[in-house]
């Protein structure tokens, strides 16, 4: 009777309860139209056609469940994405900085005296420090 009459003392904690539990009870409302299964008196379920029916009924019911947790998986999967997006933002930027730096160096060795010499001798030096940093690593 004090729900009908609109007591705050009752209204009050539902309402509370309601709202704090929102997108748990609109999923519960969302899956409750494609979950509930269908009471259907044994003798009508005796015919072929209503029983050939009910299994593709409950078939679909699983193919629901499937889809439904594959689409809260994607969901909760979408963080990722944006992760991901900021990741890919943070190499562009990146890769912009090298080619300017390669662009720069490239510039200061176009004036230089025996260039090709040059390169190739800071190609050799460079592999040979990696070599170096390999055996370093092997030792340790």
């Amino acid at each position: 009777q004090g729900l009908v009459q609109g007591e705050k003392a009752i209204i009050h904690p539902i309402l509370e309860w309601l709202l704090g539990n929102l997108d748990d009870l609109r999923k519960r409302a969302y899956l409750a139209k494609y979950l509930v299964k269908i009471e259907i008196p044994p003798e009508i379920l005796g015919d072929v056609d209503i029983a050939a029916l009910m299994e593709q009924y409950d078939r679909l019911i699983d193919d629901f469940k499937a889809t439904h947790k594959e689409s809260e998986r994607i969901k909760l999967s979408g963080s990722s994405t944006a992760e991901l997006r900021a990741d890919i933002e943070a190499m562009e930027k990146e890769h912009n900085i090298v080619l300017k730096k390669i662009e720069r160096l490239q510039r200061k060795v176009e004036n230089v005296e025996n260039r090709e010499v040059v390169l190739e001798v800071c190609k050799e030096l460079r592999v040979e420090r990696e070599r170096q940093k390999d055996l370093t690593s092997q030792k340790a």
